[in-house]
């Protein structure tokens, strides 16, 4: 596959995806799991993950199921036949109504998203076999027609595209769908109000190949703002990342998230005014993103302002007060302007 962005989930062992959950309850999220069988036109099946969100109704990826003329969701020995599909090749979502599976767990949907830094656990069918965990912490919360896309750690890999994302009280933050091929740390959930609407507007059709491409398969000039500026910071590429971000920022000015992109490229850039101007804008937008308060603070050490860093340092205190501490430590390593992470 020669696209930028490729749909797959790597699983860590089990052991490592608990830190913060123990294993049994790790294990029991399993349950509102099923491995989706797609059958082609070709002959070869498609294997991926779904989440039990509805009895009998099952949310995975469309591309898992775009080519299929016929679909299975299977859980142990049992496989049970889709009847129909209701499908928004766009953002890259199908659910999938398998009447013979509505007696099986259906999964806790948390609506409102994560918090940056949040730890996460990523589950799906590794290679079709068994569902496998992986742990990881949020790192990105984008804004795209409706929901936040969801940024993580958390590597992916093959069959369990359409996976859960879960939080520590287990209940799902995203649907696990594609990642960029170049960043360990760019790893990409669909957020769980594309499902919820999908599940209110459900409109099955019979299963048939499906028109259309999902919006992180168009080519890189037609991608969404976050999903170009998340390819660019990949890519360790700052310049493209400030233009991209300027442009964003011009397009969607009342979007916090813009000004903290550019932000960031001109703080790798050491375009330290420049940084600060742009991180001001970001939490004059959201008074509660605490990235963008940490990342001001730095500028403000970096720029020798001591008066300023105090205030930051306050706020954030209020906001994350473990982020406040990293700041108060990392402002002394900063101010010798060197280190990649300031």
């Amino acid at each position: 596959m020669k696209r930028t962005l490729l749909a797959l989930l790597v699983a860590l062992p089990a052991a490592a995806a608990a830190a913060e959950m123990d294993i049994t309850t790790l294990q029991g999220l399993t349950l509102s799991l099923q491995k989706v069988e797609a059958a082609n036109p070709d002959g070869s099946v498609s294997i991926g993950t779904g989440v039990m969100v509805a009895p009998g109704y099952v949310v995975t990826n469309c591309h898992v199921t775009q080519r299929a003329v016929a679909i299975e969701v299977v859980k142990g020995a049992l496989h049970r036949r889709v009847e129909s599909q209701h499908a928004d090749v766009e953002h890259d979502l199908c659910i999938l109504h398998a009447p013979g599976a509505a007696e099986d767990k259906v999964a806790r949907l948390r609506e409102d998203p994560p918090r940056l830094g949040e730890q996460v656990h990523a589950i799906g069918y590794i290679f079709g076999i068994s569902p496998r965990f992986n742990t990881g912490e949020v790192n990105g919360l984008y804004e795209f027609d409706g929901g936040k896309v969801v940024q993580t750690t958390t590597p992916f890999s093959s069959g369990a595209s359409g996976g859960g994302l879960f939080d520590n009280a287990g209940r799902v933050v995203g649907i696990v769908s594609f990642k960029y091929r170049a960043g360990s740390a760019h790893h990409f959930s669909l957020p769980v109000k594309w499902v919820t609407g999908a599940l209110a507007g459900y409109k099955g059709r019979p299963v048939a190949p499906l028109q259309g491409m999902p919006f992180w398969q168009r080519p890189r000039d037609a991608y969404p703002y976050f999903l170009r500026a998340a390819t660019l910071e990949a890519e360790d590429n700052w310049f493209g990342l400030a233009d991209a971000a300027r442009q964003w920022s011009a397009a969607e000015p009342g979007n916090a998230t813009s000004w903290f992109i550019l932000g960031k490229a001109h703080q790798r850039l050491k375009q330290n005014e420049e940084s600060i101007e742009a991180f001001r804008n970001a939490v004059a937008l959201d008074g509660g993103y605490v990235e963008a308060w940490y990342r001001l603070g730095l500028a403000y050490s970096r720029s020798g302002d001591a008066a300023h860093l105090a205030q930051v340092r306050d706020i954030l205190q209020g906001l994350d007060p473990e982020l406040a501490g990293r700041l108060a430590g990392a402002a002394t390593e900063c101010s010798d302007a060197e280190t990649a992470s300031c």
